[in-house]
């Protein structure tokens, strides 16, 4: 981030505004769009587990209006950013990554769609079943082996 943004994120000057965009797609969803959102990252590692390395899980929950959109987010693949305005200049972006969008609901009734989203990490959720891996092994042959599994490049 730079050092402008920092310090003006410090002195309160700044503005923070947030985007979604829909990846594969124009789609743009800003502030008049986004009714709420709530973004954690957990870096929480039971101490009694055998742990090689480490992942940050990070979700992204929201609610977003519907009355100008006409799209699904079910199974969307999205890339979140937040900015930095300070005054009336344009926003500086930075990028908080892409998110795997894993629930969404709509509710007719209030004109939005609720979505819970989990970034990349979502991908190896899923049991692993070794079958090419002799062990004792590395650490390189092991990861390689679960990302195969996961179709991870």
């Amino acid at each position: 981030m730079r050092d402008e943004d920092k310090q003006a994120l410090l002195n309160n000057i700044a503005t923070i505004p947030y985007k979604i965009e829909i990846v594969g797609t124009d789609i743009v969803l800003t502030e008049r769009d986004i009714i709420s959102s709530d973004y954690e990252d957990f870096r929480y590692v039971d101490a009694d587990s055998i742990c090689i390395g480490q992942f940050v899980a990070r979700v992204l929950k929201g609610e977003i209006s519907t009355y100008r959109t006409s799209f699904t987010l079910d199974n969307k693949d999205i890339k979140v950013s937040f900015g930095v305005k300070i005054g009336n200049a344009d926003p500086t972006w930075y990028s908080l990554g892409n998110f795997l969008i894993t629930k969404a609901e709509l509710d007719d009734v209030n004109d939005k769609v609720s979505f819970e989203a989990m970034d990349y990490t979502k991908i190896f959720n899923k049991e692993f079943t070794t079958t090419n891996v002799t062990f004792p092994c590395t650490a390189l042959e092991l990861a390689q082996a679960v990302c195969e599994q996961c179709d991870v490049t």
